[in-house]
């Protein structure tokens, strides 16, 4: 069963957790231990393969997990450098990143080993495919780790950036004139820079993707190795990246390299008779999910442990909306206000704060949230204030 991280207003993050630690424990590994710090209140979170990154109402950042690349700051470097030992930070409970800083942050987004976060762009973590940006690996990377950055590095943009969205290797942000850049990894075409650059493996530099220029962005969404955009004035859904498991929603497993939009949504009509509009989007490692202004709730792709949702487990090649019965709890689904993806997992967010969660490690629903999110294997669910 799935075990909820619950964000609350006063402290948090002890379910990653004392046990966890304790079977860690004599396995040789190097590791940096954090005590727990009290938080008054948690604005954003957001989660990576092991690690997981909160903002305050102070606009500073708090990480615990575990991590391997620098996910967790330069104080949590890795110690040592012998090859055949393993190498991992533990943090059980919640520290300050960088306390030292001034740096006070706007967005925050992980992904499976790297951090972005803004106002001025800055990232750390795993540089394996350029996804942090043109930076030298850092003095604590060693042969095993080659090119990890431990410190917050000032991604030079000529831009201000209002949103950002990290995958497993590559990264995307928006500006504020709503066009779209991309960089790191493009194996399968998840940077959405076209033709050009079919042959281009990894981008170490924030690449402008000119369709946007002409085409604003609204939201975007990283996941494993595809990408989704939704379009500023018309909510149209974009996709793009690695097609196997039809998590493109095109209908067939071909990668896409440029942006393309889902065709699935023409005709379809809101509860208001108006052309449909998609609010939010979320990308898990080989599965989309969407909601709509209507509050209707869209999955497709890869479905082998139930994350989409439906009640056979059959594979979907383009949008589905998933039944108001939700199969996975037989409860009321309606009204769904947001969505996000885990690696094999979905969860949805309800206006009445109701939450539904499906996929690999099930839950129960749960009531009285405010704001979701996901990291790779576990779901985080932020309270409503009671005060």
């Amino acid at each position: 069963m799935m075990r909820w991280r619950s964000i609350g207003q006063t402290s948090f993050g002890t379910d990653l957790n004392e046990d966890k630690s304790k079977s860690l424990e004599g396995t040789g590994s190097k590791r940096k231990r954090h005590s727990g710090i009290q938080i008054s209140f948690i604005t954003q979170i957001c989660g990576g393969e092991t690690f997981c990154i909160a903002m305050n109402d102070t606009n500073q950042l708090i990480g615990w997990g575990s991590a391997f690349y620098g996910e967790l700051g330069a104080e949590d470097g890795i110690q040592g450098s012998t090859m055949n030992e393993e190498y991992q930070v533990i943090c059980a409970k919640p520290h300050v990143l960088f306390p030292s800083s001034l740096l006070r942050w706007q967005r925050v987004a992980c992904g499976w080993h790297h951090v972005l976060a803004s106002g001025f762009l800055y990232a750390w973590g795993s540089n394996t495919y350029g996804q942090v940006g043109p930076f030298p690996p850092d003095p604590k990377s060693n042969s095993k780790l080659p090119n990890c950055v431990f410190t917050p590095n000032l991604v030079a943009l000529p831009v201000a950036v209002i949103q950002v969205s990290a995958g497993f290797g590559h990264s995307m942000l928006l500006d504020q004139s709503h066009r779209l850049w991309t960089w790191g990894r493009n194996w399968y075409g998840e940077l959405g820079l076209g033709e050009a650059f079919r042959d281009i493996k990894s981008v170490q530099t924030p690449q402008l993707v000119e369709r946007t220029e002409s085409q604003p962005i609204q939201l975007i969404a990283a996941g494993y190795a595809h990408s989704a955009a939704i379009s500023l004035e018309f909510g149209q859904l974009y996709t793009f990246g690695w097609g196997l498991y039809h998590q493109l929603g095109h209908g067939t497993t071909e990668n896409r390299h440029e942006l393309t939009r889902i065709e699935a949504f023409d005709g379809i009509f809101d509860h208001q008779g108006s052309p449909l509009r998609i609010k939010t989007v979320a990308c898990g490692m080989w599965h989309t999910a969407a909601c709509t202004s209507s509050g209707d709730l869209y999955t497709w792709g890869w479905n082998q442990d139930g994350q989409l949702g439906h009640e056979a487990k059959a594979s979907k090649l383009s949008p589905c909306v998933v039944s108001s019965q939700n199969p996975a709890t037989q409860e009321s689904l309606e009204n769904v206000k947001d969505v996000v993806c885990g690696g094999r997992h979905t969860t949805a967010l309800c206006k009445d704060g109701q939450v539904f969660h499906w996929g690999l490690q099930p839950s129960s629903n749960v009531k009285g949230v405010r704001a979701i999110a996901s990291g790779h294997s576990n779901a985080y669910i932020l309270p409503i204030n009671k005060n």
